[in-house]
């Protein structure tokens, strides 16, 4: 049995994608590798193909993750957007505030939500103490 995640890409308070994850779904696995990913990411309008970590709107960004997270069968599944009550223990949302990446962790039990986190994925990772 895993620890049960799902993540909502938003996009103008609209969930474009919910991606379940089966396992590692906690915030020192999922909410790492999420704000490890996110957190060179620049949203632009328009690109240009020769700069790096960029991507062109929070579609473009979704199917990045998707990408990244996804490296062969089981573990990451994506779900109909705002899927909820599936054994999920925490939930992710990622969205922009004034063109910022923001994320928001809550943890889900008995019935109850309780928000862990809000802010940015460099906030996030740095609460993990990650050394690179």
């Amino acid at each position: 049995m895993g620890t049960r995640s799902l993540t909502h890409f938003k996009e103008n308070g609209d969930t474009l994608a919910t991606i379940y994850r089966q396992y590692d779904g906690y915030m020192s696995g999922h909410g790492v590798d999420l704000s490890h990913f996110l957190k060179s990411k620049k949203i632009v309008n328009g690109y240009h193909p020769d700069v790096k970590n960029q991507a062109n709107g929070m579609g473009c960004l979704t199917a990045q993750f998707i990408s990244h997270m996804k490296d062969g069968v089981g573990n990451i599944y994506v779900y109909p957007p705002n899927s909820k009550d599936v054994c999920e223990e925490y939930v992710y949302e990622v969205y922009l505030n004034n063109n910022e990446i923001q994320i928001k962790v809550s943890e889900c039990y008995l019935g109850k939500t309780d928000v862990l986190f809000e802010g940015t994925p460099e906030a996030l990772h740095k609460q993990f103490e990650i050394k690179e």
